[in-house]
C-alpha cells in the first residue's frame, strides 16, 4: 500500500489521475489513472501546482507509451522538447526521460550531467516501480507498492531542465 501523502498533493493527483483516465487508451496494461497516481506520488505539491493537469497527465501517459516495451539491460532515454500534437503534453522546459534498470545513484547521475552542463533542474519525478514484463520485453503490470513474483525494479526517471532547442545540443545530452 502507498504511504500517506499530504492533502493538497493528494487532491493534484487525484485531478492528473482523472485526466489521465479521459485521455488514456483503452487496452493499456496498467489504468492511466494508477498509473498517474504511482507515477506523482512521490513529487511535491510545489512542483505539480506549477503545471497544468492536462500537460501532467500527458507526460505521464507518454511515459508509460514510451515504457511499453523495454528488454532488461537495455535502458529507454528520450531527451526532446515536448508538442502537445506529438507528445500529448507541452512544457517550457526540455525532457530527460529515462526507463532502466534500478540501480543506484542514477538520479544523481544525471543531476550531476545536468550540473556540468550549467542546466537547471526544474522537476523531477522518478518511481522505482516493479515491473512485470512477457518474454518480449512487453510490459504487462507496474506497481509502485505491491509486487508481484517475478517483478523487477526499474527506475522510472521524468526530468525538466533548462530549454534546449540547439539539436547537437539535444543528441549530446
Amino acid at each position: 500500500m502507498l504511504g500517506r501523502i499530504p492533502a493538497a498533493r493528494q487532491e493534484i493527483i487525484d485531478r492528473i489521475a482523472a485526466r489521465a483516465r479521459r485521455a488514456g487508451r483503452r487496452g493499456l496494461p496498467v489504468a492511466p489513472d494508477r498509473f498517474a497516481r504511482s507515477f506523482y506520488n512521490g513529487v511535491s505539491e510545489l512542483d505539480l501546482v506549477q503545471r497544468s493537469d492536462v500537460d501532467l497527465a500527458g507526460a505521464a501517459l507518454s511515459l508509460l507509451a514510451m515504457g511499453h516495451t523495454r528488454r532488461p539491460g537495455r535502458p529507454i532515454v528520450r531527451v526532446f522538447n515536448p508538442d502537445p500534437a506529438r507528445d500529448g503534453f507541452g512544457s517550457s522546459h526540455t525532457v530527460i526521460a529515462v526507463i532502466t534498470d534500478d540501480m543506484p545513484f542514477l538520479v544523481d547521475s544525471i543531476g550531476i550531467v545536468c550540473t556540468q552542463d550549467k542546466l537547471a533542474i526544474h522537476l523531477i519525478a522518478h518511481p522505482v516501480f516493479a515491473v512485470l514484463r512477457d518474454r518480449r520485453g512487453r510490459l504487462t503490470d507496474l506497481s509502485l507498492d505491491d509486487a508481484r513474483p517475478g517483478a523487477r525494479p526499474e527506475s522510472w526517471q521524468f526530468i525538466e531542465i533548462d530549454r534546449e532547442t540547439a539539436p547537437a545540443r539535444l543528441a549530446a545530452l
